[in-house]
């Protein structure tokens, strides 16, 4: 989550966590996948990028639960104050999926 934070606000260093994150996902333990969703949320918190929405849409249908809940948290955080039908949508659908 820290790799979130330094990165908020900076295009490049953006760009440079969305490789870090992949290799963390196709390469990292549980315990580490559960932390990628939060960290891309601090990274574009309020900044809803269409290809980190599909990234944490992929991931709230994970099969660890911690994941998929961090991910469903950080696509709250992703879209908060702006105005993205799509992402509601996706929101809506896992709230009738999940209960």
């Amino acid at each position: 989550m820290c790799l979130g934070i330094i990165t908020m606000g900076e295009g490049l260093g953006t760009q440079m966590l969305g490789r870090v994150v992949d290799h963390l996902l196709q390469y990292g333990d549980p315990a580490v996948r559960r932390g990628v969703p939060l960290a891309l949320a601090m990274a574009y918190a309020s900044n809803a990028d269409y290809t980190i929405i599909d990234t944490l849409s992929k991931l709230s249908h994970d099969a660890d639960a911690g994941t998929s809940r961090n991910a469903i948290l950080a696509m709250g955080i992703v879209g908060a104050g702006t105005n993205n039908s799509r992402l509601a949508g996706m929101l809506r659908q896992l709230s009738a999926f999940n209960k």
